[in-house]
């Protein structure tokens, strides 16, 4: 028969980002090993959720592999600041961003990254609740009901009188 100088042979089931070893065997006889790597499967994130209060925010997402987490916030997608790098490997994410500004929308890019080196990174954004200035015991939330519904009504108290004052 004819023979043939160039082989090729179709491999599946593979698992992604795995080093796997071969030899050649033909009529000629047997190579030396060689090696080929899989292509490393694709980190995804999803369920992004920024839950925010008046001057942090708990931000939370999913990845498909275990990944480390970290968080680049600001006031625009120049971002500009980030929180420090939690290097454990998980798939469910959580990162606190404190110091933040009260009514004001900030800009995230929450970011993980494999053992491997894959990285994924997604964009979001949240606004931070009401006024976090002064002492929470300045403001006091007063609920009447009135049938089946609850209205609720806020007021703002701007200091306590000591007996004896007069308020004016």
């Amino acid at each position: 028969g004819t023979q043939v100088t160039a082989h090729s042979q179709a491999l599946s089931g593979l698992a992604a980002g795995t080093t796997y070893h071969f030899r050649v065997h033909s009529a000629a006889g047997t190579s030396g090993d060689y090696t080929f790597t899989t292509q490393a499967a694709a980190l995804t994130i999803s369920s992004v959720v920024g839950s925010p209060s008046s001057s942090s925010a708990i931000v939370t997402w999913t990845t498909n592999q275990p990944a480390d987490s970290q968080v680049d916030y600001g006031l625009s997608t120049a971002y500009g600041q980030s929180t420090p790098l939690d290097s454990l490997l998980v798939t469910g994410h959580t990162v606190v961003i404190s110091g933040l500004v009260s009514n004001t929308p900030y800009y995230i890019l929450v970011k993980s990254k494999t053992a491997s080196g894959t990285v994924a990174t997604q964009a979001s954004s949240f606004t931070t609740t009401g006024s976090s200035g002064g002492n929470p015991a300045d403001s006091i939330t007063i609920s009447d009901r009135s049938g089946a519904s609850q209205v609720n009504r806020f007021q703002s108290v701007p200091r306590a009188f000591k007996q004896g004052e007069i308020a004016n």
